[in-house]
């Protein structure tokens, strides 16, 4: 007796890309996610979303749709807000998982499958990957040695918190994002809305792991290697952080003991050279920024640091 044997189906996927005024970035991520080995695994789609009112990524995706195989969709979301336009890019797409990768990253040729292969065998509901600071010649000494820029990481397969969480690197369920208001928040427009998300997430029972090997390199323009630019964005965060559970009394009280006891210690780390000096500044900065909004005193607009 012969039986026709029906393949199996390869879920699809919908890769989200958010993006700001950054048309090089955007096509060196375009062409990284073009050349994504996916072994047969899934088939996949792309959908950019503009937060800019004047379309400056429409004309690089056309480029690209011109070049490449690949499925693309471009929406526009016109008010500059992080988590106004992560939720567009969650409505607009189609695939059973949503994969999230930042426009300024570059992710190596495996990545997404990497991702898949992981949330396939640990059956999570998200998979959060490795990002790589990539920095130029000229990088200060304390960018590059310093840890600002050293992200967590993790063994494959263990499950993480939802601190460490982030969408610069994700894929997730389509119906994990489903059952949660927004999914993004629009009140962190600013930053911190995929924390926030993946602690609601999680809070429902959802789980998270790790994948070690889905990488995506982040080259760090000199801009960012500026002293002055990590303090504003720490001011900034620490600004966010009120907006989350940490932004309790007793998270405002931490700040309010760690502030003075790092900033005492300050003179010894600048002894100890620049990247022990200016990542501890920093830290200062992140509970400095916290209690300065407490008591309602903004140094720093409400607008995404990149």
């Amino acid at each position: 007796m012969v039986t026709d044997q029906v393949a199996p189906q390869r879920p699809p996927i919908s890769v989200c890309v958010c993006t700001y005024k950054r048309p090089r970035q955007l096509m060196k991520l375009l062409r990284c996610l073009d050349g994504q080995a996916t072994n047969g695994l899934f088939e996949f789609s792309i959908v950019v979303v503009d937060n800019d009112a004047k379309e400056s990524a429409r004309r690089v995706v056309e480029l690209f749709v011109q070049e490449s195989n690949i499925p693309v969709r471009y929406g526009v979301e016109p008010q500059q807000n992080i988590a106004l336009a992560r939720n567009a890019s969650v409505h607009m797409a189609t695939g059973e998982l949503l994969a999230f990768v930042d426009d300024d990253e570059e992710p190596l040729a495996d990545w997404l499958r990497k991702l898949y292969e992981v949330l396939s065998e640990y059956r999570a509901d998200g998979v959060i990957g490795s990002v790589v600071p990539r920095f130029e010649e000229s990088a200060p000494r304390w960018a590059v040695r310093g840890g600002i820029f050293r992200r967590p990481t993790f063994r494959t397969g263990e499950v993480i918190s939802w601190r460490v969480a982030a969408t610069n690197n994700a894929l997730v369920k389509r119906e994990v994002l489903l059952e949660l208001d927004g999914p993004f928040r629009a009140h962190f427009g600013a930053g911190g809305e995929d924390q926030d998300l993946f602690r609601r997430a999680m809070s429902r029972g959802r789980t998270f792991v790790w994948s070690a090997d889905a990488v995506c390199d982040e080259p760090i323009p000199a801009e960012r290697t500026m002293v002055a630019f990590q303090l504003r964005r720490a001011l900034l965060r620490g600004k966010i952080a009120l907006r989350n559970p940490d932004g309790s009394r007793r998270g405002i009280l931490k700040s309010a003991i760690a502030t003075p006891m790092y900033a005492i210690t300050l003179p010894v780390c600048l002894v100890m050279g620049s990247p022990v000096f200016v990542t501890q500044l920093v830290r200062i900065f992140d509970h400095l920024g916290k209690l300065l909004a407490a008591c309602g005193i903004e140094l720093v607009g409400d607008r995404y640091i990149s």
